[in-house]
């Protein structure tokens, strides 16, 4: 459910669960897709293309669509600077190539449990493995022109649990995110600690201590994880977006239980300031092109919040908080489920 700025200074986003179809907006549009859409891209003809994975489709609004194998579950759909679009599909491990009329161009192995899709500046794609099933995270590297694949881990981490940091290793591993240099791929996700507990070490960890968000980086010209600079953000459970400043010296994160996103110093390492009330939800993250406007699009809370961060000094709050709905488009009792399920702010919880 990712939110973009394009260049034509268009805030755009997607939301599944609107009733019978879900909707790609834009300011002034509302455009019906798949009702289970999950990923989207603007196209450089200026139309959109949106994943829809439980309908095992992928389709461009009012316009042709694919539909794919039963269990494909496609998920991340980019298209390229060179104008060639490609999208991952889950269920089977493979990153795809459809032409602009959505016609199935090419299809190579990826990873298995394939989820989040991003360009390289030499071309090749980045397929993020959902789940870390086996102990360490992965991703895939393909070049579609060679069919060349290599693949980066990120290590499990085996220290102790304490009071701010756990072991473990990356887990629900979506969008990776390229610097604006190049230079690095930040991948947003969950630390497992399975290092400890009942059938490892016999005791019983603290709730605290069971899982935390994460971020972690692979330097990209030696294609290997930099470990030290892993990052993890003590009371937060899953990093489920980010977006990188224009010159690559901030990230921010958002935290999808905490209602927070928080800013972390790219060239220091260290956190650098939490923006509170972000909504319930936080699903996709964008910041317009001089820096000053960021955009998170809270999922469950059916609202898009617009924060100020042109000066942290002070910590800034939502500008302005955008309802994306005219009327609630689900049962009261099944969104208000919803969205405790997916909440940890308040201390019940």
């Amino acid at each position: 459910m990712a939110a973009l700025v394009p260049d034509a200074g268009q805030i755009v986003w997607v939301r599944p669960d609107e009733g019978e179809d879900g909707l790609v907006y834009a300011v002034t549009d509302r455009i019906d897709t798949c009702a289970d859409a999950s990923r989207f891209a603007m196209l450089s003809d200026g139309r959109f293309i949106v994943a829809c994975p439980q309908s095992d489709r992928i389709e461009i609004p009012s316009g042709p669509h694919v539909d794919l194998r039963y269990g494909a579950r496609p998920h991340g759909v980019i298209q390229r600077a060179d104008g060639r679009i490609f999208a991952t599909l889950q269920g089977t491990g493979e990153l795809i190539e459809l032409g602009m009329d959505l016609a199935l161009i090419g299809r190579w192995p990826a990873i298995a449990d394939a989820r989040g899709l991003a360009a390289l500046p030499d071309g090749r794609l980045i397929v993020t493995r959902w789940r870390s099933v086996d102990g360490i995270g992965r991703a895939a590297v393909v070049d579609p022109d060679t069919g060349d694949r290599v693949e980066w881990t990120l290590a499990n981490d085996p220290q102790g649990a304490s009071d701010t940091e756990i072991g473990g290793v990356p887990t629900w591993l979506d969008q990776p995110l390229v610097s604006p240099s190049g230079a690095e791929v930040g991948f947003p996700a969950m630390q497992a600690n399975l290092e400890h507990g009942p059938l490892f070490d016999g005791e019983v960890p603290a709730f605290d201590t069971v899982l935390r968000a994460v971020v972690s980086f692979v330097d990209v010209p030696e294609e290997v994880e930099d470990f030290e600079e892993r990052k993890q953000f003590d009371g937060r459970g899953f990093a489920s977006a980010c977006v990188y400043s224009a010159r690559g010296d901030f990230m921010f994160l958002a935290m999808r239980g905490s209602r927070v996103i928080e800013r972390l110093d790219r060239l220091t390492g260290g956190a650098s300031g939490t923006l509170l009330e972000s909504g319930i939800g936080v699903d996709g993250l964008a910041l317009s092109a001089d820096d000053r406007w960021l955009f998170a699009n809270a999922g469950l809370s059916r609202a898009l919040h617009i924060w100020d961060v042109s000066d942290l000094r002070g910590v800034p709050l939502p500008a302005q908080v955008v309802s994306l709905v005219e009327a609630a488009p689900l049962d009261p009792v099944i969104a208000r489920g919803k969205q405790l399920f997916n909440d940890s702010f308040d201390p019940r919880l």
